[in-house]
């Protein structure tokens, strides 16, 4: 069995060993040329697609650190999207606030190092994936793919 914490061709996006995904999110203030945090992902995640529609931040896919190799454990490669709506402004510092992020509907396919962009109104989850090419031969992978 592989096992993807320790296999460097597990994943699409190379990590060096012992990197730990984050949930953590941060914005840039222009007004304070500094970075500011808002409300964390309500998942930690590496290697997912993010992008913005309609003052609204996306983040789909990605990959969550703890997969364990023949366990079901809700780790892996993920289809989850979420989705972050500012808050209004808070009236005492006059700054956006922290924002709420929100469940949406799951993509078809769990994958980790896609790319998310909008469209004419529509938002695009393209590519990525959760087995690769290495060596020029393919190679299947036991991996963890959840909803």
């Amino acid at each position: 069995m592989i096992d993807p914490t320790t296999d460097p061709f597990f994943s699409p996006f190379p990590t060096p060993s012992g990197m730990q995904a984050l949930k953590t999110v941060e914005r840039y203030s222009r007004a304070k040329n500094e970075w500011v945090p808002v409300n964390s992902m309500p998942m930690q995640r590496r290697g997912a697609a993010c992008c913005g529609l309609d003052g609204k931040l996306y983040v789909a896919g990605g990959y969550q650190d703890g997969y364990e190799v023949g366990k079901n454990n809700g780790k892996g490669f993920l289809r989850k999207v979420f989705v972050l709506t500012p808050n209004d402004k808070d009236s005492r510092s006059k700054t956006l606030g922290m924002g709420k992020w929100n469940i949406m509907p799951s993509s078809t396919v769990a994958r980790g190092g896609a790319c998310l962009c909008a469209m004419n109104g529509q938002l695009y989850l393209i590519g990525g994936g959760f087995a690769l090419q290495a060596h020029g031969k393919r190679h299947e992978r036991e991996i963890g793919l959840i909803g």
